[in-house]
């Protein structure tokens, strides 16, 4: 059987992405297939920690809304400006009670329909979880240490914990995975190699998207989850020959190119336009990484 595993960034994104009126759908119809999926524990503490960050950051946004309107003599004598400053306080009572909600599901996961719909997914029938122990810890972190892949510069132990999971609990399975980094993908054949070697499995492909790796395991891609791969992906306004997507938050992107990483507005992408190229970043700090500007230079 060809077991699927998708990093969190894919998780998280649907997590976040997905219309208020789909986002339990694309779960449940993942479910349908859930014997095909491989988590592991260290997934699901990544999910768990970036969901607070996620939340968070939405309460933020809606404790202080964006309304900087100019009011000056002259607007206040307009016909409807009491009109219109009585709209802006109750869009500011209304904005407070959001981050409270925002705020009591970030703290009581319990109340979280998103998250217990992507938890009903881990435990559903079938799927499978792979925990961690301190022996697992210690291979990945010997990985780290001596460069092997998958990895990254961050310090911390992500794919490296990832793959020392799977190498140790899948046997005789093949596996997909889902990654838009390239800590999987620049390493493939050495990958495929070990995974070869010490599961006597084979390593298929990564691919970028749960729509490609569904299809690649020959599944039906259900509507919802191609619906909100295609919303992210539409929503991206850089080179898409240059520029690929990485992560979202929010209403941003975090894209990158193999050599410089950046974000970009998703969807509004009239936002963050660099004013000496026009382009919607990506930016690094106050630099375009499309023409390399500083953006107020």
């Amino acid at each position: 059987m060809t077991r699927i595993f998708a990093d969190a960034n894919v998780w998280l994104d649907l997590y976040q992405s997905a219309k208020t009126g789909d986002r339990l759908e694309v779960f449940a119809d993942l479910a349908r297939v859930a014997a095909r999926f491989v988590f592991t524990q260290q997934l699901t503490e990544e999910i768990l920690r970036n969901r607070g960050r996620i939340l968070n950051e939405l309460a933020q946004k809606y404790r202080k809304p964006a309304l900087d309107f100019p009011v000056t003599a002259i607007v206040e004598q307009a016909p409807d400006f009491e009109a219109f400053n009585l709209a802006r306080k109750s869009l500011h009572v209304a904005s407070a009670k959001v981050a409270d909600y925002l705020e009591h599901v970030r703290d009581d996961g319990g109340d979280d329909p998103v998250l217990g719909a992507l938890t009903a997914l881990f435990i559903a029938d079938g799927s499978l979880v792979l925990a961690y122990d301190d022996d697992l810890i210690d291979r990945a972190n010997r990985r780290r240490l001596t460069g092997q892949p998958p990895g990254t510069s961050s310090g911390t132990l992500g794919d490296e914990l990832h793959w020392e999971i799977m190498l140790a609990n899948l046997r005789g399975e093949d596996l997909l995975i889902v990654s838009r980094d390239t800590s999987f993908s620049k390493h493939f054949s050495l990958l495929a190699t070990e995974f070869n070697a010490k599961t006597s499995g084979n390593l298929i492909a990564i691919e970028e998207s749960l729509g490609g790796a569904l299809r690649r395991a020959e599944l039906a891609v259900p509507d919802s989850v191609r619906e909100v791969e295609e919303a992210i992906r539409a929503g991206l306004h850089v080179d898409p020959n240059r520029w690929h997507l990485l992560s979202t938050r929010g209403d941003i992107g975090i894209v990158t190119d193999g050599r410089f990483t950046g974000a970009t507005p998703l969807n509004d992408h009239d936002r963050m336009r660099c004013p000496i190229c026009g382009a919607p970043g990506p930016w690094n700090g106050a630099r375009c990484l499309t023409c390399g500007n500083m953006s107020y230079d």
